[in-house]
């Protein structure tokens, strides 16, 4: 599974923003193992501190991500 694949479908697109947002609103929706692959780079690539914290930097940086890599190979972030 890609990192930042969200919702584990094995590609990197809008419907992982959309887990992202969902968790970042509700809190549920994703295990552990979903956080720490999405919160693990940050958004210049160095290993995030922290990588079980899911915010709106990770929505932002996975937005960017897609915009970026269009592929959708779930590459590029790590």
């Amino acid at each position: 599974i890609p990192y930042f694949d969200a919702n584990t479908d094995g590609n990197v697109d809008a419907s992982d923003v959309v887990t992202l947002v969902n968790y970042v609103l509700s809190g549920v929706g994703l295990t552990t193992s979903d956080l720490y692959r999405i919160g693990k780079y940050t958004s210049d690539g160095s290993i995030n501190d922290n990588p079980y914290e899911v915010n709106i930097t990770d929505i932002v940086t996975l937005t960017l991500l897609i915009l970026g890599n269009n592929s959708n190979e779930g590459g590029g972030a790590g």
